[in-house]
């Protein structure tokens, strides 16, 4: 008959494809493989190994980002951590886990155990300073342990005006129109790191009268504080429809933060209205005829030059101007690169100590 099998083996001819399906599960779980629910989908965390372009999208290398739990992926994983067998002729013989084993997983999603994910943050958060998943507030933490040094609970003032320096110093050569165009900027930096547990938040707009004044700069060092690299980046324009396919992409992937640069068109749309003030909003999958809730605590950033807010997002945007008073700012010359200052660095509201 062979040799008998483990008692955490899975009989991959089991009838009840609910009861193995559950088996596979517990035991994906007991073995620590990180697959989270997320909306209607199974998804795990993971670095990208190179640039990609997805939908519109631009993601850069190195950044750490939510990737759906396919049923070829679960196998291979599953292999690795499993024992699977079946009986042939009397005896017990070993397999490989294949993907249509898996795929009950995903397509029973509702009945799953896997915790439920919100959001993929990549700095300690206001409650927790240790990486990997958060039952609390559903958020994943990716990052290294002891990356951030020990944080105080409860810093002084000398200390939060140190940070305050420092969080400064990278924009110490921007043109601020205003001082309130300053708090702006730095309202988003401190927004980048706690978006995730913020129901909603404003589209944080960088703008100026003229090319080369820096706006771009400036969004890019609010990604670098969240992600520790350039956040993605889409374009905006005037095709309604393509904007919502970009922004249910966005949505969809979970990015932290991304950055429409450089708009020229009227920035107006329903969808986007709704993603800045509601946890969540309806989207439907690009090539089927299927409906999905996706979160949106996503921060979105836009520049442009004298950029038209208008109709609902007046209300729902806060503008960051900056003004470098000449006739060509792209001709002005500087001693440091602020965005690689930030990176080289490692800058930022809870890197601080």
């Amino acid at each position: 008959t062979g040799p008998a099998p483990a008692d955490s083996a899975i009989y991959v001819g089991n009838p009840n494809i609910a009861e193995r399906t559950e088996h596979i599960e517990a035991a994906l779980m007991q073995k620590g493989l990180e697959v989270f629910r997320r909306g209607e989908e199974l998804v795990h965390v993971m670095k990208l190994e190179a640039d990609e372009v997805v939908d519109g999208v631009r993601r850069p290398k190195n950044l750490m980002a939510f990737r759906r739990a396919t049923p070829d992926w679960l196998a291979y994983q599953a292999s690795r951590l499993l024992e699977f067998y079946k009986l042939a002729n009397g005896k017990t013989v070993n397999v490989a886990p294949s993907a249509e084993l898996m795929r009950p997983l995903q397509a029973t999603i509702e009945e799953r155990k896997f915790p439920s994910v919100e959001r993929l943050v990549t700095t300690p958060t206001l409650t927790r300073d240790e990486p990997g998943y958060d039952h609390a507030s559903k958020l994943y933490l990716a990052f290294e342990k002891g990356q951030f040094g020990a944080i105080p609970a409860s810093p002084s003032k000398e200390l939060a005006e140190e940070a305050l320096a420092r969080l400064l110093h990278p924009a110490r050569a921007f043109p601020f129109a205003t001082p309130v165009a300053r708090s702006v900027w730095l309202a988003a930096m401190l927004t980048a790191v706690v978006r995730g547990q913020l129901r909603t938040c404003p589209l944080f707009a960088f703008d100026a009268p003229a090319a080369g004044s820096g706006k771009t700069r400036l969004a890019e060092m609010v990604g670098v504080l969240a992600l520790g690299v350039r956040p993605p980046a889409a374009s905006w324009g005037e095709n309604e429809e393509e904007n919502g396919k970009a922004l249910f992409s966005i949505l969809r992937a979970g990015d932290p933060v991304v950055l429409f640069d450089n708009v020229t068109s009227e920035i107006s749309h329903a969808d986007l209205c709704k993603a800045l003030t509601s946890p969540t909003i309806q989207g439907r999958i690009l090539g089927v005829s299927e409906t999905v809730t996706l979160g949106t605590r996503t921060l979105f950033l836009v520049t442009g030059n004298n950029l038209q807010i208008a109709a609902d997002m007046t209300r729902r945007t806060v503008t960051c101007r900056i003004d470098a008073g000449v006739e060509r700012p792209e001709e002005r010359q500087f001693d440091f690169d602020p965005v690689q200052e930030m990176v080289s660095r490692s800058l930022g509201m809870n890197r601080l100590r």
